[in-house]
C-alpha cells in the first residue's frame, strides 16, 4: 500500500466483507492521503456507506490535517454525526490554524454540530491567541454560557496573564461578575506563581468584595507553594475578617498535603475557638486519609462536639475502605455518640461482606 496505494485500493475491493478487509482499506486510504491528497478522498468517495468506508476516513485524516486540513474537514464532516469521531475535529483545526486561521475558524463556527463545533473551535484556539488575542478573547465572550466558553476564557485569561499580568487582572475586573470569577483566579493564580509579592501587592489594593477575596486565596495558595513563611506573614497582617481566615485555612490545607509537620506545628499555637476547629478538622481529614492513626490526637481536641464527631465519621469511612479490621477496633473503643458508632459499624459490616 506504501508503495502503490491504487494498485493496493485496487485489489482489496476483491475481498470478502470484515474486519481484514475494513483494515486493509483503513491504510490505503492513509498511504493514498499521504501520496496524493484528492486522489484519496475520490477513492474514499466511492466507496459504499458502512464501517470499512468509516474507519478509512478516520485513518486519513492525520495525514490530510498536516498537508490539506480543508479536504480533511470535508470528509470529516461526512462522518461527523458519529459520537467516536467528534474528538477529531480539534485535529483538523489545530492544523489547519496555522496557516489559514479564517478558513479554520470559518469552518469551525459553520458546523451544525454542537460537540462537533466546540471539538473544532477548541482545537484553532491556541493559534487564535497568538495571533490575535483580542478578536479570540472577544469571540469567547459573545459565546453563550457553558463549559466551552468558561474553559475558553480561562485559557484567554492564562495567555493575557502570560503577557501583561496586571492589565490582565485590570481587563477581568471590567468583566461581568460571573466572569470574573472564571478568570480573575487563573490570571491571579499564574501571575503569583511567578511573582508573589508583586501579585499580592496588586491583590492588596483592589476593593474589598469578592473579587479580592477570591484573588487573596488564590495568592496565598500559590505563594505557599514558593515560600510559605512569606506567605503566612502576609496573610497575619490581614485584619480580621473571612478572608483573613479563609487564607489561613488555604495555608493549612497546603501544608496538609505537603507538609504535615508543618501544619501541626502551626495549629499548636492557634488559639482556641471554631476557626481552629475547623483546621484541625480540614487537618485531619486530609493527612488521616494516608496515616489515620496519627491524626487521632488532633481529632480529639476540636472542641466542638459536632464539628468532632462529622470528623470522625468522614475519618473512619476512610479508613474502613483501606482497612476494615483495624478501622471497626478503634470505632469500638473511640468515644462518640451510640448513633455515630452504630452506623460506622454497619459500614464495616458492609465492606466485609464486598
Amino acid at each position: 500500500a506504501a508503495q502503490d496505494p491504487t494498485a493496493a485500493g485496487d485489489f482489496v475491493r476483491g475481498l470478502p466483507a470484515g474486519r481484514v478487509k475494513n483494515e486493509a482499506v483503513a491504510n490505503i486510504a492513509y498511504h493514498m492521503a499521504e501520496w496524493d491528497p484528492a486522489a484519496a478522498k475520490d477513492w474514499v468517495d466511492q466507496l459504499p456507506a458502512g464501517r470499512a468506508r468509516n474507519d478509512a476516513i478516520q485513518r486519513m485524516i492525520w495525514p490530510l490535517s498536516n498537508s490539506d486540513p480543508a479536504i480533511a474537514a470535508e470528509m470529516l464532516e461526512s462522518i461527523g454525526g458519529s459520537p467516536q469521531y467528534t474528538h477529531m475535529f480539534s485535529n483538523v483545526t489545530r492544523q489547519w490554524a496555522q496557516h489559514d486561521l479564517e478558513g479554520a475558524l470559518k469552518w469551525a463556527t459553520g458546523l451544525t454540530g454542537l460537540r462537533a463545533r466546540e471539538q473544532a473551535i477548541s482545537g484553532l484556539m491556541d493559534q487564535w491567541m497568538q495571533q490575535d488575542l483580542a478578536g479570540a478573547t472577544t469571540f469567547a465572550l459573545e459565546m453563550p454560557e457553558g463549559s466551552q466558553r468558561r474553559n475558553l476564557l480561562g485559557n484567554l485569561a492564562g495567555q493575557h496573564a502570560r503577557q501583561d499580568p496586571e492589565a490582565a487582572i485590570n481587563w477581568a475586573v471590567k468583566l461581568a461578575p460571573e466572569d470574573q470569577r472564571h478568570v480573575a483566579g487563573s490570571i491571579i493564580s499564574q501571575w503569583a506563581g511567578n511573582d508573589p509579592v508583586a501579585a499580592a501587592n496588586y491583590v492588596a489594593k483592589l476593593g474589598a468584595g469578592e473579587l479580592q477575596e477570591r484573588a487573596v486565596t488564590s495568592v496565598v495558595h500559590a505563594w505557599a507553594n514558593l515560600d510559605a513563611d512569606a506567605a503566612l506573614a502576609w496573610v497575619e497582617r490581614f485584619p480580621p475578617g473571612s478572608m483573613r481566615d479563609n487564607s489561613i485555612s488555604s495555608l493549612v490545607g497546603t501544608w496538609s498535603h505537603q507538609d504535615p509537620e508543618r501544619a501541626e506545628s502551626y495549629l499548636k499555637s492557634f488559639p482556641l475557638g471554631p476557626q481552629r476547629d475547623n483546621l484541625v478538622a480540614n487537618y485531619v481529614n486530609a493527612v488521616g486519609n494516608n496515616d489515620p492513626l496519627q491524626v487521632i490526637p488532633w481529632l480529639r481536641s476540636i472542641a466542638d462536639e459536632q464539628r468532632r464527631n462529622s470528623t470522625i465519621e468522614t475519618l473512619a469511612r476512610n479508613w474502613i475502605h483501606r482497612d476494615s479490621a483495624a478501622a471497626a477496633a478503634w470505632i469500638a473503643q473511640e468515644p462518640m455518640p451510640a448513633e455515630v458508632r452504630n452506623r460506622l459499624l454497619k459500614s464495616v459490616e458492609a465492606q466485609n461482606r464486598r
